[in-house]
């Protein structure tokens, strides 16, 4: 996970509460089960966040903001070319 990316509160209670779910099943299908549901899971969530990445980079790509124009004409550091 990012560094700057941060589970909340009730996102870590919810890891908790499936935590706990898993460590009570004693029957190996169950847990078969689930751990294959929670891989599709993961890769359907890399998909989506892949498809948005694909999808902002396409806006950005169509629609430069003025600041954006601005700084590539000036250079990086913002300075004018003389």
């Amino acid at each position: 996970m990012q560094a700057d990316m941060e589970l909340s509160l009730s996102q870590h209670f919810e890891i908790e509460r499936f935590n706990r779910a898993i460590e009570a099943t004693a029957d190996a299908d169950a847990l078969r089960s689930l751990a294959k549901q929670l891989l599709q899971a993961w890769h359907t969530q890399q998909a989506a966040t892949n498809w948005m990445i694909s999808q902002n980079k396409e806006r950005k790509r169509a629609n430069p903001k003025v600041g954006d124009r601005v700084r590539s004409r000036r250079g990086e550091s913002g300075k004018k070319w003389t």
